[in-house]
């Protein structure tokens, strides 16, 4: 949360913090459900969330070498990295360009 609110992240999208996937709160599962985007940040969200489904993408650095060889990255890199999700288009929202 820290990191958001220092970016200004928190000014411009909605932040939760979240349990460790799969337990849930209301405000979580409603969130996630009506989500455009989801960035999970930071190896822990990674390691918790990597099978979730959604618009799920995750920005962390690989601390490990567990973690770098299943993101088929190296130890110590920075990611942005999606699990094969796709933002829906702006025509397929309903909203037009």
């Amino acid at each position: 949360m820290a990191d958001a609110q220092v970016s200004g992240l928190t000014e411009q999208v909605e932040v939760i913090t979240a349990p460790i996937y799969p337990a849930t709160t209301p405000e979580l599962q409603a969130a996630w459900d009506s989500a455009q985007l989801i960035i999970a940040k930071g190896q822990a969200n990674y390691e918790a969330y990597s099978t979730a489904q959604g618009p799920l993408f995750f920005l962390l650095l690989a601390k490990c070498d567990f973690v770098a060889q299943d993101l088929g990255v190296n130890n110590g890199d920075m990611i942005l990295k999606s699990r094969n999700h796709r933002l829906p288009k702006p025509e397929e929202q309903g909203e037009s360009s």
